[in-house]
């Protein structure tokens, strides 16, 4: 199997080559919060020429030790979730120790540990000095509410859950860390909430789609718009899902906060679109 060859070579510039071709990705965002503790930091990745994305992770190493990176090339499940096609939606998935000996770059060879691709790719990324304050989010299991309880939105620190952040917007629905995608639609008109999240194995460890978005209860959802300029204020959500939308099994809590996209609010807001509308 070819090696492919993903390179950052300065804060702005990542430089990708597959038997031959090269690209430059621009990070567009990027992310740190602490996940159970662990300082994360989620850079997402925009290939100036095609627009593909990757979604990378650095985990800060125990104690002052070796640092990891997972990255997440995100073409299958952008293909399969959001326009449409018929793929499985899965997107590959890289994994390795980060060597941080050279000042201001951080690199590793990864290997591919699930999803259909190379079986390793180089990966060199120049950081970023400062990051984006980016939402939060988290999935639970079980869900803290019961069968016909009202769900009510919680913040994500006063949760048990999986706790992920809210990236940017893409195709018009929600890039998570570890490459996740949260595809909602908020109630209006009379109709209810759905959402699903998929492509979240990196980030919850289970390649399942976990989801409510056939008919929903209106005790299983929480939707509340705050004010805001422009572009209105942050949106809290949470549902109750199922893994694979099976609703015999045990629901878990999903929670987040939308901010408003940038480009409506200014520097006020927090979301980019990354990837062009299906």
């Amino acid at each position: 199997m070819v090696a492919l060859v993903l390179v950052l070579i300065v804060v702005a510039l990542i430089v990708v080559a597959l038997t031959g071709v090269t690209g430059s990705y621009t990070i567009a965002l990027t992310c740190t919060d602490f996940w159970a503790g662990v300082e994360t930091t989620s850079h997402v990745l925009v290939d100036d020429a095609t627009g593909a994305v990757w979604v990378a992770n650095v985990y800060a190493g125990e104690e002052g030790g070796q640092r990891g990176l997972h990255a997440v090339d995100m073409a299958a499940a952008i293909a399969g979730v959001l326009d449409g096609l018929d793929t499985p939606g899965s997107s590959p998935t890289y994994a390795g120790d980060l060597d941080d000996s050279i000042a201001g770059l951080t690199r590793t060879t990864a290997e591919l540990t699930s999803g259909d691709g190379p079986s390793s790719i180089d990966i060199e990324i120049g950081e970023p000095a400062t990051a984006d304050d980016c939402s939060t989010g988290s999935l639970e299991a079980p869900s803290p509410f019961a069968i016909d309880e009202q769900v009510v939105w919680q913040p994500s620190d006063n949760t048990m859950g999986r706790r992920f952040n809210v990236l940017a917007r893409c195709g018009g629905e929600l890039l998570l860390s570890g490459g996740a995608l949260l595809v909602s639609s908020y109630p209006e008109d009379g109709n209810t909430m759905i959402a699903l999240m998929a492509n979240a194995f990196v980030q919850m460890g289970e390649d399942v789609v976990f989801s409510n978005d056939v008919t929903p209860e209106s005790e299983e959802t929480y939707f509340e718009q705050g004010s805001g300029g422009g572009g209105g204020g942050d949106a809290l959500a949470a549902i109750q899902v199922f893994r694979d939308g099976d609703r015999s099994s045990e629901p878990l809590y999903l929670e987040w906060t939308e901010r408003p996209l940038r480009s409506a609010v200014g520097d006020a807001g927090l979301l980019d679109e990354v990837c062009p509308a299906p």
